[in-house]
């Protein structure tokens, strides 16, 4: 990722409809983990901190190969150390949750099927994953540019890569399903203006009614469509899977 993009997001990630939904989604399922007991959680590929900040009350480690990732990460008051996925030192069954979001597939991820392994050795026995990626090398446009992105998914292909690092899935759907259809016009178009190749980042400032109906959005989908099925397209994927 492009150094300056995490003070971007560090500046954003606060209020931003992106970051919001996210972290409300990811919340839901720490606290259904949880069931009230306190737990060891690793964010692999912690970025700037923010996602698991508001969870004081369980033991967070962090840990991201960026060093300007990781000066957000440790202002948070965070555990947090440098090191990739591919190679995590810690030893097995460490973690009674991994979370790991829109992180494999970047460039610097050069297997995301040994860092799979790699999240599900750490993970104890009836340990959860929750796990993020973008979705439809369709989808690729400038962002993509300015975050490294290496690859976007398909569900069968996260399906594939989930079964054959050993986990059950519980939970995988695409997501931003309500939001996809306009997204994905403006990426297109987008197209048309500028070259995919020209680095553009997609977080930016928001006039403040438009941001809280993107969040009212969200919300909706996170609350009604993600707990009743899986959404059949969106310009992410998200899966709960589990090592059993």
């Amino acid at each position: 990722m492009d150094s300056s993009e995490y003070s971007n997001i560090a500046r954003l990630e606060d209020g931003h409809w992106w970051y919001v939904g996210l972290r409300e989604l990811v919340g839901a399922h720490v606290e259904e983990v949880a069931k009230g007991r306190q737990l060891s959680i690793l964010d692999a590929g912690c970025g700037t901190g923010r996602t698991l900040a508001d969870h004081i009350e369980h033991r967070i480690v962090g840990l991201d190969h960026a060093s300007e990732a990781l000066l957000f990460a440790r202002s948070r008051n965070r555990a947090v150390l440098r090191a990739g996925v591919c190679e995590m030192p810690f030893p097995d069954f460490s973690f009674d949750l991994v979370v790991s979001l829109d992180v494999l597939y970047h460039l610097d991820v050069h297997d995301d099927s040994l860092a799979l392994r790699e999240m599900h050795r750490v993970i104890r026995l009836g340990g959860v994953l929750l796990l993020q990626l973008p979705a439809f090398e369709s989808l690729r446009g400038g962002h993509d540019q300015t975050v490294h992105t290496r690859h976007r998914y398909r569900r069968a292909e996260v399906e594939a890569k989930l079964l054959d690092a050993g986990f059950e899935i519980r939970t995988l759907s695409y997501r931003n399903f309500v939001l996809f259809p306009v997204a994905a016009a403006m990426r297109l178009a987008g197209r048309l203006v500028r070259s995919p190749s020209k680095g553009a980042s997609d977080v930016r400032g928001l006039p403040a009614t438009t941001n809280r109906w993107l969040t009212g959005f969200l919300r909706w989908e996170n609350r009604r469509l993600l707990r009743q099925r899986s959404l059949p397209w969106g310009l992410s994927i998200f899966a709960v899977a589990a090592r059993v």
